[in-house]
């Protein structure tokens, strides 16, 4: 280096150390460092992207390599149209695959297996005895939230048809045993039957509420009504709904309507076309259009039609003389805000920064009119909210705060969220091609490493950007925490079952915005959605066939001994 380069070096050194002495360091290198770090994301970004087709290319290798019986047979299962034909599909697949074989293994490193046998025969034993404080004394360790393992998410991976016949059978004796305290304490005494409802009550608070959250997604929100109709029809449609953005109203579907009228519902096309055509960028005609799925109804009243609890979340974007800001997101529900309208907080959560202006929340006054949720006076006039899924999509703290949800079942569509959900050991219901014994990774345990690895460092960087207080807003957004809020569904192991679609580049993001899909587009997702719920539904029943029979369970003693019935 010449000296008149070192002089230059050294004179604009010292201009960066005396401007940050003058003006303070965060004002001159906060903008520096936040490029360095995008630019440092951008190379982690091609690299995982070209780890991630890497990945494909093995699991169409792997695919092609099947033997022609098998692929005949797994493309019959892709092609089932209903679930009695996919589940049969399924069990001939995992018995042609050496995975019914695995699922009669009676040990497991995934769960405690001696334990799981011994209360399947203590509380066969106890029943056989007609032991009531037995049979209430061998649940109490049951009935936690993913007693003993059976819950994780792993004991689901390896066989479509379900987990190991140990985990299917000691499900099925819980069930069996709350079944048997129904029947028994309808005809003992009114003290045994007052013991036996305590004791129900007590378990009942220990397992927990299940929650259906629905993500945000834009048109791909579209894969909700799908995930709805599975649950729905096959009995395991939670009480409690959560919806931000897109999901917000297919939640208000859920819960405005009765069950009667689901079922009227989901056995026609005809409800399916009613959305995203024509009034998605404009918040009137949207919210007059939302009225076919909410009857009008506010969150009260909702609640008190169908019985099911509806959370909504939206991100309050405040304009006043201290010169703006925003507040932290609204859950808005039956507890929090009953009287406001579900039409106007759907258009809430939807304000998309960009595509459509933030709105008003309106609140019904006693005498049918709306008025602005929290006074008419100028503030409160000026309080706009805006799309709920950039701050709270997926709000599992609050949900197990204020309604007692111990697990839920997550229908994720977001874009941006569903390329890094890579499933590298596969999903409940559908096992990958890799080599069991060597774990079962997706493309082999190399490929995993490095995707797991670039998918940590784009969080950490993401997190340095939030730490930091880079400024990463645009149009008064967050964009980092776009990524960072879904970090605890990877970790929460036992109490989440997440499902995901397979987005195509051309069917779903570049029609994402499309506002008039087409009634054949519209029937592909809700199948595709729907066979995603077949897929997962041994996990969801492992937790909703506990969850159903205590609320069975303790809702006929209640009325065996003249009790309000419990509304949770």
């Amino acid at each position: 280096m010449s000296d008149v380069q070192s002089l230059l070096l050294q004179t604009i050194l010292w201009s960066i150390i005396l401007e940050c002495v003058v003006m303070g360091s965060s004002r001159v290198l906060k903008w520096p460092v936040l490029v360095l770090l995008i630019l440092w994301m951008a190379v982690d970004l091609v690299c995982y992207a070209l780890v991630r087709l890497l990945i494909r290319g093995v699991d169409l290798i792997q695919s092609a390599l099947r033997p022609g019986d098998i692929s005949a047979l797994l493309e019959r299962l892709d092609n089932a149209k209903d679930y009695q034909s996919w589940f049969a599909l399924a069990e001939a697949a995992d018995e042609k695959e050496g995975r019914m074989a695995w699922r009669r293994e009676q040990h497991s490193r995934l769960f405690d297996a001696n334990a799981v046998t011994r209360m399947t025969a203590r509380l066969a034993q106890a029943r056989a005895r007609n032991d009531v404080p037995a049979v209430i004394a061998a649940l109490q360790g049951c009935l936690v939230t993913n007693a003993y393992g059976v819950n994780r998410e792993q004991n689901y991976l390896f066989a479509r048809t379900g987990p190991k016949l140990p985990v299917q059978n000691f499900v099925s004796e819980v069930c069996t045993s709350i079944r048997w305290l129904q029947s028994t304490g309808q005809t003992a005494s009114r003290a045994e039957a007052e013991a036996t409802l305590v004791a129900v009550e007590r378990e009942q608070a220990s397992h927990g509420n299940p929650a259906l959250m629905l993500s945000g997604g834009a048109a791909l929100g579209t894969y909700h009504f799908g995930i709805l109709k599975g649950l729905f029809l096959h009995s395991c449609l939670p009480s409690v709904i959560f919806g931000a953005s897109a999901g917000s109203i297919v939640g208000s579907l859920a819960c405005c309507w009765t069950d009667d009228e689901l079922r009227d519902f989901f056995q026609t096309d005809e409800g399916f076309e009613t959305l995203w055509r024509g009034f998605i960028y404009d918040a009137e005609p949207f919210r007059e259009q939302l009225k076919f799925f909410t009857k009008g109804l506010t969150f009260l009243e909702a609640y008190e039609r169908s019985g099911r609890t509806l959370v909504i979340s939206a991100t309050p974007f405040r304009v006043g003389h201290s010169g703006g800001g925003h507040g932290p997101p609204l859950m808005l529900n039956y507890r929090d805000a009953p009287n406001v309208d579900i039409a106007s907080a759907i258009c809430a959560s939807s304000a998309v920064p960009g595509l459509m202006d933030k709105t008003a929340l309106l609140e019904k006054a006693p005498d049918g009119s709306l008025r602005t949720f929290g006074g008419d006076d100028e503030a409160s006039s000026a309080n706009g909210m805006r799309d709920g899924s950039f701050e709270a999509d997926m709000p599992l703290q609050y949900l197990a705060a204020h309604f007692g949800c111990s697990f839920a079942i997550v229908s994720m569509v977001n874009p941006h969220v569903v390329p890094f959900w890579a499933r590298l050991t596969g999903s409940p219901g559908r096992p990958t091609a890799g080599r069991a014994k060597h774990g079962g990774w997706r493309g082999g345990f190399t490929l995993a490493v490095l995707e797991s690895l670039f998918k940590e460092l784009l969080r950490m960087k993401l997190g340095l950007i939030v730490r930091l207080k880079l400024p990463a807003q645009l149009a008064g957004v967050d964009w980092s925490n776009l990524w960072l809020q879904n970090a605890p569904l990877e970790n929460n192991p036992g109490h989440v079952c997440t499902i995901l679609p397979d987005l195509e580049l051309r069917r779903d993001y570049l029609s994402m915005l499309d506002n008039q899909p087409s009634k054949e587009e519209l029937a592909r997702k809700v199948h595709a959605s729907e066979r995603a719920v077949w897929e997962s539904l041994s996990l969801i029943r492992c937790y909703m066939d506990v969850h159903l029979a205590l609320r069975a369970c303790r809702g006929t003693l209640e009325r065996h001994l003249h009790r309000d019935k419990f509304d949770c």
